[in-house]
């Protein structure tokens, strides 16, 4: 299968050892680039701090402390590498001090997993290998974590109950909202048994269970998790404003995953069950079908919601993490496992086969990252067939392995670039950290590369996956 547009052959970095294949000589050549933690955060100190998009003028970089783009990023990457090698545990700890220290004196603006006290927090944990690692840190951390993400939950509790129809997805979703923060708490609570961060999920999946259930819109019917974007105007019409996000990153199967695992992880709340099965049955309700099979739009209109399609794009990053199959589907398969649905398993399997049917240009995906390139159809797809045992899917992912390691290009600063998506012309940028960067995309053939680096840990631990909302 030919995942990306026709491209220049790649030079590749000269291996060190007799027998490397050409995926652990990128491993460990990326990795090199991204040592030194004064390197990394130098960007910050240079112009290329924005990504120019001229519909949108000049997006700035998340901080450098970030899980996003920055130390928090790849410290997550030196700490799974360190799991195996003694002085990538003191890369991981380096890097780690680095963000620390790189943290505005008034703390992180955002309250979320991706740029926000919780990207420290989750680094630390990930690095963690015994519940006493990182214990100061880890304490000072959490409990403003915990204050922060109580005056969050209390505003989303109170809107439910004045029964307002409109939430948002920094309040919910898996990158600035519960849902994000609720997955690092599991982990936390997995590790050392904390009794304040198990009852915060539980908080946090009983808030879950309620915006699963539907609303009122203008006298309409819509699932409970239907937004109205900052940038949309309330305007009259003969629909509501506004979408219903299905994906990973900003929409319902986030929460999805969430329900799974905390339910493996031993945590059960009133509804849980039947919240789950009424997002999985509205995203198996909400598939689509073209000539190459199903596949999940992103997002869906009000209008959709109540006529079906009404014309369009027909596709949404069909094989990305963030909107696209990939991440909706490993959420499918994690519920179908956890609450016996195995028929949520198959579609799961199903719809991910069929992500490889389409063509490349349909796929829109543009780069090597997690977010929304080739390193997050890898990972979500070696997931998937890991869990299923599926031949064609182990296959594909051998195949996408490739298509990472040729778009290597040493030419890079980090050996791979960030291409964000415009709808006027391409713009490309040097970014080092875990959901846009080289330290996701490192993360990405790791996970291919290694037989089995997920079932060794206890159901909710975090690993760098869980971050993704993909375990």
């Amino acid at each position: 299968m030919n995942t990306m547009r026709a491209q220049a052959e790649p030079t590749m970095p000269e291996s060190s050892g007799a027998g490397r294949n050409p995926v652990d000589t990128v491993i460990a050549e990326v990795a090199e680039r991204l040592t030194e933690p004064a390197k990394v955060s130098a960007l910050w100190e240079e112009d290329a701090l924005f990504d120019v998009i001229p519909s949108f003028g000049a997006i700035p970089m998340a901080p450098a402390h970030s899980l996003t783009e920055g130390l928090a990023g790849t410290a997550v990457l030196f700490a799974e590498m360190g799991r195996q090698d003694p002085q990538a545990q003191r890369r991981a700890h380096a890097h780690l001090s680095a963000a620390v220290e790189l943290m505005p004196a008034s703390g992180p603006s955002g309250e979320g997993l991706w740029g926000g006290l919780p990207s420290l927090a989750a680094a630390a944990l990930t690095a963690a290998t015994a519940p006493h690692h990182y214990r100061g840190m880890l304490a000072t951390l959490d409990e403003r974590i915990l204050h922060r993400t109580r005056v969050l939950l209390s505003a989303e509790q109170a809107r439910l109950e004045t029964g307002l129809p409109l939430t948002t997805v920094a309040a919910f979703d898996a990158i600035g909202g519960l849902t994000g923060v609720g997955r690092y708490l599991l982990g936390g609570h997995v590790l050392a048994g904390h009794d304040a961060h198990r009852d915060m999920v539980a908080a946090i999946c009983r808030y879950l269970v309620r915006l699963s259930e539907p609303i009122s819109a203008r006298g309409t019917a819509l699932p409970g998790w239907y937004t109205l974007p900052a940038d949309q105007q309330a305007e009259q019409g003969p629909f509501p404003p506004g979408v219903i996000d299905a994906g990973a990153a900003h929409g319902i199967a986030g929460p999805l995953s969430l329900l799974a695992t905390a339910r493996r992880a031993g945590i059960t709340v009133p509804g849980h069950e039947e919240a789950a099965s009424r997002i999985a049955e509205w995203l198996l309700q909400r598939q689509r079908n073209d000539e190459y099979g199903c596949y999940w739009k992103g997002k869906t209109s009000p209008e959709e919601e109540l006529n079906g399609p009404c014309g369009g794009p027909p596709l949404d990053r069909v094989g990305s993490w963030c909107y696209g199959t990939t991440g909706i589907a490993r959420a499918l398969q994690l519920a179908g496992r956890t609450f016996s649905r195995p028929e949520w398993e198959r579609s799961a399997v199903a719809a991910q086969r069929a992500v490889f049917e389409h063509p490349p240009e349909r796929l829109e995906l543009p780069d090597a990252s997690l977010c929304h390139g080739l390193g997050g159809l890898l990972t979500g797809t070696v997931l998937i067939a890991r869990d299923s045992g599926d031949p064609l899917l182990t296959a594909r992912a051998s195949e996408l392995a490739q298509s990472v390691v040729a778009l290597f290009d040493p030419g890079y600063r980090f050996g791979y670039q960030h291409i964000p998506l415009s709808d006027s012309g391409t713009v490309v940028a040097d970014r080092p950290g875990l959901l846009e960067g080289a330290a996701g995309v490192v993360l990405a053939l790791r996970e291919y590369a290694t037989t089995d680096t997920t079932g060794d840990r206890e159901p909710g631990a975090l690993g760098w996956t869980a971050l993704l909302m993909l375990d």
